[in-house]
């Protein structure tokens, strides 16, 4: 298939993906720090509900966190364009000619890893399908030399 000639694919972040994993992680985050603040309280002799406190307050913080992480993430748009991988971003538009990228992967947290020739990486967050969106980006970028 021509590079050229392939119709343009685009990829934006998805809210709906963004608030699933912050409540995902928030309440894991919030029960492996409970169990642990529990267990330091048996062992201490502290209060187990100021532990709980703790582990609630540290987990608003990672949540608060995650929040900053979508603010600079969410007005990100992702195209593929006459042999191009295009961001454009808080920072400007950045092109990467698609005959530089040399790996593309969906990582086990949901993100779509891009590897380029020169071993610099490229995530893409929140996408709601990034197991087809790696594949639509390697298949746009063709066959390698191996």
């Amino acid at each position: 298939m021509d590079r050229i000639g392939q119709q343009a694919l685009s990829w934006a972040p998805s809210r709906a993906v963004f608030l699933r994993r912050v409540v995902l992680a928030g309440i894991l985050t919030f029960a492996a720090l409970a169990m642990l603040g529990v267990g330091v309280a048996l062992l201490t002799g502290l209060s187990e509900l100021q532990m709980i406190a703790a582990a609630f307050s540290l987990s608003l913080a990672f949540a608060a966190e995650d929040a900053v992480n979508w603010q600079n993430a969410k007005d990100d748009r992702w195209q593929i364009d006459r042999g191009l991988l295009i961001h454009d971003g808080p920072d400007g538009r950045t092109q990467i000619p698609l005959t530089k990228v040399a790996k593309v992967r969906k990582t086990w947290t949901g993100r779509v890893l891009i590897t380029l020739a020169s071993g610099q990486k490229v995530l893409i967050r929140y996408l709601p399908y990034p197991r087809q969106t790696a594949a639509q980006i390697e298949a746009a970028c063709g066959p390698r030399d191996s």
